[in-house]
């Protein structure tokens, strides 16, 4: 269940749209956001071998050098970690951000 979450219908269906998941409210809302356990399901579950709650923490500090030198730019947005995550945090959410600057960042750097 890759991809982003959408509220309403009014978003167009493009050829590199591959499905359309439809769910319940219930079922999509989130849990209210906890401090990390660090009981690292993230990492076990991250297929790219990265630290997502290292990578989040960096982004939601502003520690955008140093995330991209954590390899951030290798996250393939794939939501595991998110999902595994016990104490809803939004790890996905920030990392996506995190990585725009640092794609931001790199152009001005080029």
């Amino acid at each position: 269940m890759m991809g982003k979450a959408i509220k309403n219908t009014d978003v167009p269906v493009t050829k590199g749209t591959s499905g359309i998941l439809v769910i319940s409210e219930d079922e999509a809302s989130r849990g209210e956001q906890q401090n990390c356990i660090r009981c690292g399901k993230c990492v076990s579950v991250c297929p790219m071998g990265l630290e997502p709650n290292l990578l989040m923490d960096l982004s939601e500090k502003g520690f955008y050098e140093k995330a991209s030198s954590e390899d951030i730019m290798t996250c393939i947005e794939c939501g595991s970690c998110s999902y595994v995550c016990p104490s809803h945090r939004p790890l996905l959410d920030y990392i996506r951000f995190g990585k725009n600057i640092v794609k931001k960042l790199e152009i001005v750097k080029n």
